[in-house]
């Protein structure tokens, strides 16, 4: 499935999902909790993200979470 996408969506998607991996393990969420994830944790996520970041930049990170799940066929 990920070679659908281009190498450019491609990279931009792993780096959006890096900080979410970074957040949860500051958070100490076990990976059971990480995925699927539940709405409560991504609004976490984006609250711990706005005013350092670009609403671009955070959907951008929320697209890379996103596409986590569809690769690994998660709800």
């Amino acid at each position: 499935m990920i070679l659908v996408w281009d190498e450019l969506t491609q990279a931009s998607y792993g780096s959006g999902l890096l900080p979410f991996r970074v957040f949860c393990d500051k958070e100490v969420m076990r990976e059971e909790s990480q995925a699927p994830t539940s709405h409560a944790l991504l609004s976490d996520f984006v609250k711990s993200l706005a005013g350092a970041y670009s609403g671009n930049t955070i959907n951008n990170y929320l697209a890379g979470v996103q596409v986590w799940h569809i690769l690994n066929g998660l709800p």
